[in-house]
C-alpha cells in the first residue's frame, strides 16, 4: 500500500508502481509510476531496474533515455536476471535503441540468460555455437543446447535442431526427425 511504499519499502514501492502503470485499483499514472520504480531500483530492486529500463527506453512517464535504460538492464542482469540478460543479448545481436551491434556482448549475455534459465536463449547461444558467433564453433554444444530448448518445448530450438538434423549439422542427416521437429516448432510457435 501507499503507506509502506513512502515508508521506504522496496518491494512495496515496486507493487505501486507496477499499479500506476497498468491503472489497476489505482489512477493510471506513468509519471507516478517511474518515480516508484526509480525509489525501488535505487534499493537494488531487480524487477523494478527492468520495469524502469523500459520505462526509460520508450519514454514512458517521462523522457527517453537508452543509456539509462542500458545500465539498468546491465545492472538486472548482473543480478542474476534472466530476461534482462536475454534483451541485452539481442540488442547486441542485432543492434536497436538499446544498444548497437556487437557479437561477443551478445554471446557474454546469451550465456549470462541462459545461466539464469532463459529458455529462448538456449536456441539463440545454440545458433552461436553452430556458427561460431562470437564463440568458437561448436557443433555438439549448439546441439546440446537446442536439446535443452526442445525439451522445454521452445519453438526456435525445435526449428534449429530440425535443421541440424536436415542438412547434418553436427547430427547425421534425417529427414524424419527434421520434418517432426519442424511440425512441432509449428505448434510451439
Amino acid at each position: 500500500d501507499v503507506r509502506h511504499a513512502d515508508g521506504g519499502m522496496a518491494e512495496a514501492q515496486f507493487r505501486l508502481a507496477m499499479a500506476l502503470r497498468n491503472g489497476k485499483g489505482v489512477t493510471y499514472d506513468t509519471k507516478a509510476a517511474r518515480t516508484y520504480f526509480t525509489k525501488a531500483s535505487d534499493q537494488g530492486h531487480v524487477e523494478a531496474k527492468v520495469e524502469l529500463a523500459r520505462m526509460y527506453l520508450y519514454g514512458i512517464g517521462g523522457s527517453a533515455n537508452r543509456f539509462v535504460a542500458r545500465k539498468l538492464y546491465i545492472d538486472a542482469a548482473e543480478a542474476g536476471h534472466a530476461y534482462a540478460a536475454e534483451r541485452l543479448a539481442q540488442a547486441y545481436r542485432w543492434g536497436d535503441d538499446l544498444a548497437g551491434v556487437n557479437q561477443s556482448k551478445a554471446a557474454e549475455y546469451y550465456h549470462k540468460a541462459v545461466d539464469n534459465g532463459s529458455l529462448r536463449a538456449l536456441a539463440d547461444l545454440g545458433y552461436f555455437y553452430m556458427y561460431g558467433v562470437a564463440v568458437p564453433e561448436n557443433k555438439a554444444k549448439a546441439i546440446s543446447y537446442y536439446r535443452r530448448g526442445v525439451a522445454k518445448g521452445d519453438g526456435l530450438a525445435e526449428y534449429y535442431l530440425g535443421s541440424a538434423y536436415r542438412y547434418g549439422k553436427g547430427l547425421p542427416k534425417n529427414e524424419a526427425e527434421a520434418m517432426r521437429l519442424f511440425n512441432l516448432a509449428v505448434a510451439d510457435g
